[in-house]
């Protein structure tokens, strides 16, 4: 039963509150507007729905699993990376640990979910294409390399999270990005060209797509946050920027261009105009700083046609067509997870050449070639979920009481990371597992409080509470 349905009706004589009988219809006050208006005790019960879920011994196992796993800072210490392993035993204790605070089967997880059938729908796909795919070995090797990408989903999934534990997985994400900036500014080491990569698993162009990712989700904190919190993004904002510019990576710069745009499109206001007057000094402001090596590289973008990336064999623009060529001759199973390098070293043989067995660099290439269409449509509809719960935090909805907090940020960081995907081979990434882990804590919670799909005017907003108050009009209500 609605519980704001349900609460005491407010009597507009006497200012008291009449409780209504169990088989009595509820009617709601109208105002001088003509607009049912609901009691403001219902309003406080609703906010104040469920306990914390990411708390605890699970809440710092959750976070652990998240360092190692999602964002491989364990590997800044290469002892601790290949000898101890954390991220083989973080994962499996974080899923222990939620479950074990959940207290719900494992059934149920699933089918409320949406999510976690998706991703286990497209490792399902993947295991059942190893048999045949160009060459097992690869295959059943990227297969292993999931499970703790999925041990660290689930995790996430198993909460039953308010909508501050929304809060509390955004803020990991912004301190563990804010440490990953600063391993990459300090300790990073630079290539020919002065980029910079850091961690053995993340190139330069794989830690800007996470980077990208994390800044707006700070840039939210900087507007929601508490005053800690707000000073702490704005410092991971400035060091994730930074430690983009010293990558040179075009797609990520690219993603954290479109994902602060956006961010800045979904404010309310004056909002929007002092996001956009303090992004518009940001940009302004990096570049003069920038190297110069970072500012040729960006420059290139405007000449497109000249950069290698669209003249030689081994360019973006040859090795995206030959992997559509990969998915069409192959458009139920693909080559196999994993065999798109195996695929081009196949194709670099049967033309009697040597030379790179290139990765897809393209989220979407990378799936259709490896998986085909199934893969595509499953990948597409796993971030088109992501962007639809994102869509729904971006803003508050006054008459949504349901609904007390936003967090555009999220909008910004499925963006940065959906248009850095079309650079990078992110796939079945370490950042797409955990950004899907996040979106599943946003989207649950959004299930638990009752959240509904946004109203685009004020006008369908009002729909609802106008329906109830002209239930009024036909039903009089003694007093």
């Amino acid at each position: 039963m609605d519980p704001i349905a349900s609460g005491p009706v407010l009597e507009p004589a006497s200012g008291s509150y009449l409780q209504p009988s169990p088989s009595e219809p509820v009617f709601f006050p109208v105002s001088s507007a003509g607009i049912a208006v609901a009691p403001r005790r219902a309003k406080v019960a609703v906010r104040n729905t469920g306990r914390a879920a990411i708390r605890g011994s699970a809440g710092v196992a959750l976070f652990a699993a998240l360092a190692t796993i999602g964002f491989r800072l364990h590997e800044l210490v290469p002892l601790v990376a290949n000898v101890l392993r954390p991220a083989m035993f973080l994962g499996p204790l974080a899923v222990v640990l939620m479950l074990r605070q959940a207290k719900v089967p494992f059934s149920a997880v699933v089918k409320r979910s949406f999510l976690l059938r998706a991703l286990l729908a497209l490792a399902v796909f993947a295991a059942i294409g190893v048999p045949f795919a160009l060459l097992r070995g690869f295959a059943f090797a990227r297969l292993q390399g999931l499970l703790p990408l999925f041990l660290l989903f689930l995790a996430f999934s198993l909460a039953k999270p308010s909508s501050a534990d929304v809060k509390r997985a955004i803020t990991m994400f912004v301190i563990l990005g804010g440490l990953l900036g600063t391993a990459a500014i300090l300790l990073g080491h630079s290539d020919s060209s002065g980029r910079v990569s850091v961690t053995y698993t993340l190139d330069s162009n794989d830690l800007a797509a996470v980077l990208a990712m994390v800044v707006p989700l700070a840039c939210g904190l900087v507007f929601s946050g508490s005053v800690y919190q707000r000073v702490g993004a704005v410092i991971a904002v400035a060091i994730c920027s930074w430690a983009i510019v010293r990558t040179g990576s075009r797609g990520g710069v690219v993603g954290l261009g479109v994902g602060l745009l956006v961010f800045v499109l979904i404010q309310r206001g004056s909002m929007r105009m002092i996001s956009l007057a303090v992004l518009s000094l940001a940009m302004v402001v990096g570049w003069q700083f920038a190297p110069h090596s970072f500012r040729e590289r960006m420059a290139s973008l405007a000449s497109l046609e000249a950069d290698y990336n669209t003249t030689s064999y081994f360019g973006r623009k040859e090795i995206w067509s030959r992997g559509i060529g990969y998915g069409l001759s192959n458009p139920v199973m693909g080559v196999g997870i994993g065999n798109f390098e195996a695929a081009e070293g196949s194709t670099l043989e049967e033309m009697g050449r040597r030379g790179k067995w290139s990765a897809a660099h393209n989220s979407f290439i990378q799936v259709f070639s490896e998986m085909g269409f199934p893969g595509l449509i499953i990948f597409s509809l796993i971030l088109g979920r992501c962007l639809l719960v994102a869509w729904r935090w971006r803003s508050p909805r006054v008459f949504y009481p349901s609904e007390p907090s936003s967090y555009p940020g999220l909008l910004g960081a499925v963006t940065a990371f959906t248009v850095a995907a079309f650079f990078v081979s992110g796939a079945f990434s370490w950042a797409f597992f955990a950004l899907c882990g996040l979106m599943s804590v946003a989207d649950l919670s959004s299930n638990r409080e009752g959240m509904t799909p946004p109203r685009r005017t004020g006008r369908a907003t009002l729909a609802p509470l106008l329906r109830k108050g002209a239930r009024i009009g036909k039903h009089k209500r003694p007093y």
